[in-house]
């Protein structure tokens, strides 16, 4: 993996910012540190700041395991093309298939009411179209997996403490943030993730050339590029704005050296897409 604020990478993300290209993050140990209570999760107001000025000069989207509702409160008024909620199944407009989701995670819960009330250590957040287990302790653990593996159709994710019931038919962030691409026309796609649901987005073959981020170096991410720590966000959102307000006039050439978008996709603009991953940095 390689540091994306290494001077090295600085091309990259300059050919990004004359570009087409759309910017999407998760919320929570992304955008948002990790915090004990989910209930407190929320942006500082430099990266608030950050986030409405970057949301200025890109196109830019939040995908999150929260409710749609829940993370668009938690964005400052940030001026956002797109949120999707419950790991990529919570859109706007609403996707087929919403409604049955619905049924089978009310299912799910009672089932969950049943199995685990009175274990210590679990607390079930029902999010409409997804469940969050977040538990405390081994056995805590044990108990919310022994339960999960129960649930008819469910596809389990697990997260920083936290376990994660999606339906298994509806679509993972991988496959939302192609429809945000394809819907846009986007030529490239920067990606910024910290958790395990955030691997459908680095691994998923999107329509457009994709830079995937992880926050945190981890060997077994999909994911070409990372941030040492959460922190960094903002000095990459800070970055990436200021490179978006000095871009290139149109018809100018990019600095030499440079990893463009082109140069990848070996195509020009105009010429149809390819399925690319990530991008690589010349070195």
């Amino acid at each position: 993996m390689k540091d994306v604020l290494a001077h090295r990478c600085r091309p990259l993300l300059r050919d990004l910012a004359g570009r087409h290209t759309l910017l999407a993050f998760d919320f929570d140990g992304t955008l948002a540190p990790i915090v004990a209570s989910r209930h407190r999760a929320r942006l500082s107001a430099a990266t608030i700041r950050l986030l409405r000025a970057l949301s200025e000069a890109w196109p830019c989207a939040v995908l999150s395991g929260r409710s749609r509702a829940d993370v668009r409160s938690r964005l400052g008024g940030a001026r956002l093309i797109a949120v999707v909620g419950n790991h990529g199944a919570e859109e706007e407009p609403r996707l087929d298939g919403a409604v049955a989701w619905r049924r089978k995670v009310r299912a799910w819960r009672r089932r969950l009411d049943a199995d685990l009330g009175g274990v210590p250590g679990i607390d079930v957040e029902d999010k409409g179209l997804s469940l969050a287990l977040h538990v405390r302790g081994r056995e805590a653990r044990r108990a919310a997996e022994r339960a999960l593996l129960e649930l008819e159709g469910a596809r389990i994710v697990g997260g920083k403490r936290v376990l994660n019931a999606v339906v298994r038919a509806a679509p993972d962030k991988g496959e939302a943030l192609d429809r945000l691409v394809r819907r846009g026309g986007y030529e490239g796609v920067l990606f910024v993730g910290d958790d395990d649901t955030d691997e459908d987005v680095f691994r998923f073959p999107a329509a457009a050339p994709l830079l995937g981020v992880a926050v945190g170096r981890r060997r077994q991410s999909a994911a070409e590029y990372y941030l040492r720590r959460q922190g960094d966000v903002a000095r990459l959102l800070s970055l990436l704005e200021r490179l978006r307000r000095d871009e290139p006039r149109p018809g100018q050439r990019p600095p030499s050296g440079s990893a463009s978008l082109a140069n990848r996709s070996g195509r020009s603009t105009g010429a149809p897409r390819v399925m690319l991953r990530n991008f690589h940095v010349a070195q």
